[in-house]
């Protein structure tokens, strides 16, 4: 996209397609950043649940398990999703299936922007030691 505005700077396509761009990526960070930080309270529910095993208070344990379980199903996206589609398959379910491929497809394509924001971020502090 750099490339391509610096080469053509006013050109209303190229300033089209960058916010286009500039949206989409903004949305697939966003997802992304929602998904690491319920992996972070994901954390800290865990450390709860053993203190209370630790105290035996089991009834408090099993509201937290049960919240736990809930915690765990939303945040796998990816290999959670796949399952799902397949059995989905399995069971004959085609346009479910479909319709959580996309969503899929989607969660992948977030998690792309993710990477390729870490690889500059990598390559920019690399600039900055040398």
């Amino acid at each position: 996209m750099r490339l391509l505005q610096a080469l053509y700077p006013q050109d209303p396509r190229i300033l089209q397609l960058n916010a286009i761009f500039t949206k989409e990526k903004k949305t697939a960070l966003d997802q992304t950043e929602f998904f690491v930080a319920k992996f972070g309270e994901i954390r800290t529910k865990m450390a709860n649940i053993s203190l209370l095993a630790k105290r035996g208070k089991w009834q408090d344990l099993q509201k937290q398990t049960k919240s736990l379980e809930e915690f765990a199903i939303s945040l796998s996206p990816i290999y959670g999703r796949v399952d799902y589609v397949q059995n989905l398959i399995k069971e004959g379910d085609l346009e479910a299936a479909r319709n959580e491929l996309e969503i899929l497809k989607e969660r992948l394509n977030n998690l792309s922007w993710e990477i390729a924001v870490i690889e500059q971020d990598i390559l920019d502090v690399n600039k900055d030691l040398k």
